[in-house]
C-alpha cells in the first residue's frame, strides 16, 4: 500500500514537472479527494465490522 502510493507520488511529481499546472492541479485535487473519501469509507466499514463483532458476544450474554 505504502509502496504505490509512494510510487503514484513520483509519478504525478513528475507529470507536473513535466505539464502545465492548471491542467494538472485540478486532477490531482479530485484524485485526493477521491482517496480521502475511499479511505474514510474503509474506516467506517471497518468500524461497523467491530461493532457488529462487539454487539455479538454482549447479545449471547444477554440472551444466556
Amino acid at each position: 500500500m505504502t509502496t504505490s502510493m509512494v510510487h503514484s507520488r513520483s509519478m504525478l511529481a513528475k507529470v507536473i514537472a513535466e505539464s502545465p499546472s492548471p491542467f494538472i492541479i485540478p486532477i490531482f485535487c479530485t484524485n485526493v479527494i477521491k482517496i480521502i473519501f475511499l479511505s474514510i469509507n474503509y474506516f467506517m466499514k471497518r468500524m461497523e465490522k467491530a461493532r457488529r463483532a462487539i454487539k455479538k458476544p454482549i447479545l449471547i450474554i444477554l440472551l444466556s
